[in-house]
């Protein structure tokens, strides 16, 4: 009985000694875990500084240049139309679409046959009433002297009178008819009413053709004008006061692929009506050196506008909702600030901000920038490139740089190459505070 107790009592007191050894190593790990957490294993939080491309404004006087598409338009052009119909036996050996021609050139001949016999009937037909009103003045030369001398009568010479004036009537007549004869031979040529270069051109020998069909275009190649359409907004930009437009330089470009074909061209009037469906304002320019272009090319019309004095000019994604920047504050912070846009300009903007002037902007916003952001800002050099400052260097206390080195040697994502640069970095008096930034951030996830 005395050894049941004794093992009772045994027992009874292993339990408590072990689960007092229980509490006791619980409290050394929660006590390992506090001081594992005091010891700043968390990485500290820290602001981030962003890179930013920033441009001084500065108060100028500009021209801006407005853009826009015209199409090039002959400005003296010919229909060639058959004014008489028939057969075509005759077409001149340039007679194809882009042939060049001579002034007066015979372009066409239609078979004249018909034109030749009706222009022989006219002259017979001629010269027979002229034989006829030769007879009839003779008639009344007789009467007359017949009457003079007593034997003939006054009605016989008024009877020869009104035949004389029919015979003259009818002599008339037959002119007109053989000079629309004559006409109308003259109608089976057609010829080149100046000298120019042939488009359109529809016809081949042997066709029947009808009166007044169009089968080909004359274009002088050295009279072209562009037309091009400006909105209202852009109109009332260039007007002036009286209501007209100013001399305005004009600049074509043609896009050939490998180069642009530059021109200049004066402009010379505009639209007298909007036309129907439309809107704006239809302008008209002459070509002063048409070489290279053609009726029907498609060009870009640069204009010239009068000039915006103390405004400034960004490129446009510096701009966010179209009026708002973002500036450069005290200790390098950014703030937002409005401006008046005037115009766009390609990859630019035209601004007016009297405020902001000598200050910095942001040239290129990112969606990371905004009001209260603290940014490293790159300034561009004299030479126009952007100065991009060395990057920060911090120095490293002993238990910092050590934590730093060990979760470097004990990463098993990196690459021995990589390894090895980042641990002769912070092996380093002073290492670089991204090099730093992006291993507590690794540290810390």
């Amino acid at each position: 009985m005395k050894f049941f107790n004794r093992a009772l009592t045994g027992l009874f007191l292993s339990a408590v000694t072990f689960g007092l050894l229980s509490l006791a190593v619980g409290a050394i790990w929660a006590s390992l875990q506090a001081r594992m957490s005091d010891d700043g294993f968390a990485p500290p939080v820290r602001e981030r500084v962003f890179a930013a491309e920033v441009l001084t404004l500065t108060p100028q006087s500009l021209r801006p240049e407005l853009t826009v598409f015209g199409e090039i338009l002959p400005r003296r052009s010919l229909e060639l139309r058959a004014a008489v119909g028939g057969r075509v036996v005759e077409l001149a050996p340039n007679f194809r679409e882009g042939g060049r021609v001579e002034a007066g050139a015979l372009l066409v001949r239609i078979d004249p046959a018909e034109a030749e016999w009706a222009r022989d009937t006219a002259a017979a037909e001629l010269a027979d009433a002229i034989a006829q009103e030769a007879l009839r003045r003779r008639a009344l030369e007789r009467a007359r002297d017949l009457a003079e001398r007593g034997v003939g009568s006054l009605t016989a010479v008024e009877a020869a009178e009104l035949a004389v004036a029919s015979a003259s009537q009818a002599t008339l007549a037959r002119r007109q008819a053989l000079a629309d004869a004559e006409r109308q031979l003259a109608d089976t040529e057609i010829r080149a009413g100046f000298a120019g270069v042939l488009s359109e051109v529809d016809l081949a020998e042997g066709r029947l053709l009808s009166a007044n069909e169009q089968f080909g275009r004359l274009i002088d190649p050295d009279q072209l004008e562009v037309a091009f359409r400006l909105s209202t907004a852009q109109y009332a930009r260039l007007v002036q006061d009286d209501g007209a437009l100013p001399p305005l330089d004009v600049e074509l470009r043609l896009d050939l692929g490998d180069q642009v074909l530059t021109l200049p061209a004066r402009f010379t009037r505009q639209s007298g009506a909007v036309g129907a469906g439309q809107t704006g304002r239809l302008l008209f320019a002459d070509v002063l050196r048409p070489g290279g272009l053609q009726a029907g090319d498609f060009v870009t019309v640069h204009l010239t506008e009068p000039a915006l004095d103390n405004v400034m000019i960004a490129p446009a994604t510096a701009l966010s909702d179209g009026t708002r920047v973002l500036v450069l504050g005290e200790d390098d912070r950014l703030e937002e600030a409005e401006v008046t846009l005037l115009r766009r300009q390609g990859d630019d903007v035209i601004f007016r901000a009297d405020a902001l002037i000598g200050r910095e902007i942001v040239a290129a916003r990112t969606p990371v920038l905004g009001a209260g952001i603290k940014v490293d800002p790159l300034r561009p050099d004299p030479s126009g490139a952007l100065a991009t400052p060395p990057e920060a260097e911090v120095a490293l206390d002993p238990e910092r740089r050590a934590r730093l080195i060990a979760f470097v040697e004990g990463s098993s994502f990196m690459p021995d190459d990589v390894k090895a640069r980042l641990l002769d970095q912070l092996n380093q008096p002073r290492v670089p505070s991204g090099v730093v930034a992006r291993l507590e951030d690794r540290m810390g996830g």
